[in-house]
């Protein structure tokens, strides 16, 4: 929370014919009722051309996570059909994806975890020899 991160959009012309350019906002809206707002310009685009928007630096506004909206308008005022990287379509009042937050907490919570399942390991596979000899020793008094 707090910490920048940068976010990049990808946007690909998926109708038949060419799009005209127009306005387009991207919103993220974090748990709390915050948002971030990136507004830009999207250009004239043949069919099937894919355009990236720069990279904008902005933050996380709240642990958890933030619902990502898409809303633009065509240059021509005709309506626009908006699809997710799934290609599945989205309304331009639903979210099309999520940005997880995650807290340093989590973070060193996680490769605390990872140090101790590996300690926790080396100690067991130094324990190996003596329980294969325990092992060894109660079938040759069995048999």
């Amino acid at each position: 929370m707090g910490e920048p991160y940068k976010i990049a959009f990808l946007i690909t012309n998926i109708g038949d014919g060419v799009f005209p350019g127009g306005e387009a906002i991207i919103a993220i809206r974090w748990g709390i009722n915050q948002v971030v707002n990136i507004a830009f310009s999207i250009p004239q685009m043949k069919r099937d051309e894919v355009v990236m928007h720069d990279p904008v630096t902005t933050q996380a506004l709240t642990e958890g996570f933030g619902l990502v909206f898409f809303n633009v308008k065509s240059g021509d005022g005709a309506s626009v059909k908006i699809v997710d990287p799934q290609e599945t379509p989205r309304s331009q009042t639903g979210s099309i994806a999520a940005i997880r937050t995650q807290t340093w907490e989590e973070i060193y919570t996680f490769w605390a975890l990872i140090v101790s399942a590996t300690g926790l390991g080396l100690i067991a596979l130094e324990k190996l020899p003596d329980v294969i000899q325990i092992i060894s020793d109660v079938l040759r008094s069995v048999l």
